[in-house]
């Protein structure tokens, strides 16, 4: 069709059959009305007014008459019981189309497809049974500025496939969804070549969360899970740096934050732990930069855990509600800093504390006692 196919007729299904191929310049489909279908396979071309379907029973996006998967410039709403993308979504020309919004109901968004799955520039995915999780080949690959969605029982794993460094930030997709989030399973955001930015919430209620990027990490939105939580930013010639000014709580395990460079735990900011937070600043991979552990928020605690693993090259400087410091440690033999930790958790029981440069300097503060964590063995 040279013009738009809009839906005529409410509600009740528009087209049904085993596959369909849909080439329209001005679109298949509204955002307010999108066309119902019944059918297993889609390949279409939207134009400048995208694609929007609502399909009965699972759906896969695949190559169809000679056209293959989804060509827009506009936005692109699927909605199925299952979505398996073996073809990709994309302006035509490998770039981006406005959006893509993809809702399986009852089942999975699954990756099928040896490329990039997704170009948009807002993305919204949601899997009853997960995204990237269950029948499919592993994360969901996307190109895009903006992501949301929901990972439902199975989780949440997606992977960014940036030409150039980009940014990709968690929110900002729609004023009808909220960040990231999942019932049970792992969260895992992985950004290879560029940085994250946590604009708005992502929960785990059930599960653990993974974010990786090639730095830095922003966290200025809750990161909560039930498991484990582990953030890095990768080293690189850049700035790798986490910065936290919201809260990082895992409510029955532990956190860690490994960064290349520094971490900053800055007003508003809290590292949260049923366990342990471990804390890693300029020590993985580095490059020679090194890193150091820093107080943004005056004499607010920056960490609440049962203990604290601390390891940076520069410094340590942190307000604490703990009960035992397992470690912390400068690890820069060439240049002197200072390890200062306050703990207003009562008593502390120290474990190990040790610095290689002659000139360190260690000052540790508690409310309560300072108590021997370790026997016979060197406190300091």
């Amino acid at each position: 069709a040279l013009g738009a196919i809009t839906d005529g007729n409410g509600n009740s299904t528009n087209i049904s059959g085993l596959s369909l191929v849909v080439t329209g310049s001005a679109g298949f489909g509204t955002a307010a009305n999108a066309i119902e279908t019944t059918i297993g396979s889609l390949a279409a071309v939207g134009g400048v007014g995208g694609v929007f379907v609502e399909n009965t029973g699972a759906l896969d996006v695949t190559t169809v008459g000679g056209v293959t998967g989804i060509e827009t410039t506009g936005g692109v709403s699927l909605t199925a019981t299952d979505i398996d993308l073996f073809e990709q979504i994309d302006d035509g020309a490998g770039g981006r189309a406005a959006s893509a919004s993809l809702v399986a109901t009852t089942g999975g968004v699954h990756d099928e497809f040896a490329g990039t799955d997704i170009f948009a520039t807002l993305i919204f995915l949601s899997g009853a049974t997960g995204v990237g999780v269950t029948g499919g080949s592993g994360a969901v690959n996307i190109d895009g500025t903006n992501v949301e969605g929901f990972g439902g029982i199975g989780g949440f794993l997606i992977d960014t496939d940036f030409a150039v460094a980009t940014t990709l930030t968690i929110g900002g997709v729609s004023a009808a969804s909220t960040g990231i989030s999942s019932t049970t399973g792992t969260i895992n955001i992985d950004n290879d070549n560029g940085a994250i930015t946590v604009s708005e919430a992502v929960t785990a209620s059930g599960g653990t969360i993974v974010m990786r990027a090639a730095s830095p990490i922003d966290v200025n939105a809750n990161v909560v899970a039930s498991g484990a939580i582990t953030l890095t930013a990768d080293e690189s010639a850049g700035a790798d740096n986490i910065t936290v000014t919201a809260t990082v709580a895992s409510t029955t395990a532990g956190v860690t934050l490994d960064a290349g460079d520094n971490i900053a735990l800055n007003a508003g900011g809290l590292v949260s732990a049923n366990t342990s937070v471990t804390l890693l600043a300029g020590i993985t991979a580095d490059s020679g930069d090194g890193g150091s552990i820093t107080d943004g928020n005056g004499a607010t605690n920056n960490i609440a855990a049962a203990s604290l693993s601390a390891t940076a090259t520069g410094g340590i400087d942190i307000d604490v509600q703990i009960d035992t410091l397992t470690l912390a440690s400068l690890t820069d033999g060439a240049t002197a800093g200072t390890i200062d930790i306050n703990d207003n958790g009562g008593d502390l029981s120290v474990v190990s504390v040790t610095t290689t440069a002659a000139a360190d300097e260690v000052i540790l503060t508690a409310t309560g006692a300072l108590r021997d964590g370790n026997g016979a063995a060197s406190n300091v």
